[in-house]
């Protein structure tokens, strides 16, 4: 009787799992925080079945807590923290069945560290028409970092239910390679504050005026959106009227590095000095830009302050491909603009 009431109601269940997938990345995005994937399924009726043959129960519908299961990967350790603070902001927690996979390991044991949450919808959501039909189904929700996640893959392809099953002559072995998974998740997280230290390091440095600053990545990103030159090159682009590409800040900063590298510019203060002083002179090598594109029938568009100095870059360089027709488009705007002196010594 019990497995077909869970035919009959396993619709509702996958339909829950879908919404739930679907408000947790919803409110994963509306706190900022990054994730690697977030997945759900509903417990299929061949795991059903196995389970009832494996425990008794007397109300399994009601008493198992995993008819709808969800799992969230994050980057960091830390950002499990926060996902856990979301669930029990949204949802009742059941405490009983809830669990710390790491606060429940010996520290002689090996094992993935992971917490696994059951969960029902709060009051508020529950009361709602498109929810009511789910208040009484808890789901389980399973939050952990990658590298937990890959251990826990590999790890279940092993075969071993727990340390005491593994022979005495590996299980050395595979403690120590499980310490190694954890150590690499805490030199992630310790890389992560580093990295944001060094960041916010180079914006007071931009910010004060400094422009002696090695090039790469962080001091790139914090020069695109700080520096006052690049703004100077927003209102440029603005008043060049031509047709704006967005490009996310990933993709510009990879772009103006590249051309950068290329051009021989190893420091903030040598791409700084790319822009000239005189606004005009960038509009008359915007509008040059445009007649060498239509006359070799080549469409030129920029992006914004990116797309300036980006376009600064590249008539900079002088090593052009004659089969390239982006390079030939530079080459002759530098050749009609000898005025255009640009300094990346």
């Amino acid at each position: 009787m019990s497995l077909d009431s869970f035919r009959r109601r396993r619709p509702a269940y996958e339909s829950l799992a879908r919404k739930l997938e679907d408000l947790i990345q919803e409110l994963l995005k509306d706190a900022g925080i990054d994730v690697i994937q977030v997945e759900s399924r509903a417990k299929t009726v061949e795991s059903f079945e196995g389970k009832l043959r494996r425990k008794s129960y007397a109300d399994p519908l009601a008493e198992m807590t995993d008819l709808v299961g969800l799992r969230v990967i994050t980057y960091y350790i830390e950002d499990v923290d926060e996902v856990e603070k979301i669930l029990r902001a949204e949802f009742t927690v059941d405490e009983e069945n809830s669990l710390d996979k790491a606060a429940q390991m010996d520290p002689d044991r090996f094992g993935y560290l992971s917490r696994h949450f059951v969960v029902q919808l709060g009051a508020s959501r529950s009361g709602l028409a498109e929810w009511r039909q789910y208040r009484d189904i808890k789901a389980e929700v399973q939050v952990r970092t990658a590298l937990q996640h890959a251990w826990a893959a590999v790890n279940h392809k092993l075969e071993y239910k727990s340390s005491d099953e593994v022979p005495a002559q590996l299980r050395r072995g595979l403690s120590r390679l499980s310490a190694l998974f954890e150590l690499a998740d805490e030199q992630f997280s310790a890389f992560r504050r580093d990295s944001r230290a060094v960041t916010d390091q180079y914006r007071d440095q931009v910010e004060a005026g400094e422009r002696d600053l090695p090039l790469d990545a962080d001091s790139l990103a914090v020069y695109l959106t700080e520096a006052p030159a690049v703004a100077r090159l927003a209102d440029i682009a603005h008043r060049a009227e031509w047709r704006i590409v967005d490009l996310s800040p990933a993709v510009a900063r990879d772009d103006i590095m590249r051309l950068s590298l290329r051009a021989g510019i190893r420091s903030i203060r040598q791409l700084d000095e790319l822009v000239p002083q005189d606004d005009e002179l960038l509009l008359r090598l915007y509008r040059t830009l445009r007649e060498v594109g239509k006359e070799l029938r080549f469409a030129v568009d920029i992006d914004s302050e990116v797309g300036v100095l980006r376009d600064l870059l590249r008539v900079r360089l002088d090593n052009h491909h004659d089969g390239d027709r982006l390079g030939r488009v530079y080459a002759e705007v530098q050749r009609r603009m000898p005025e255009l002196v640009i300094r990346g010594d």
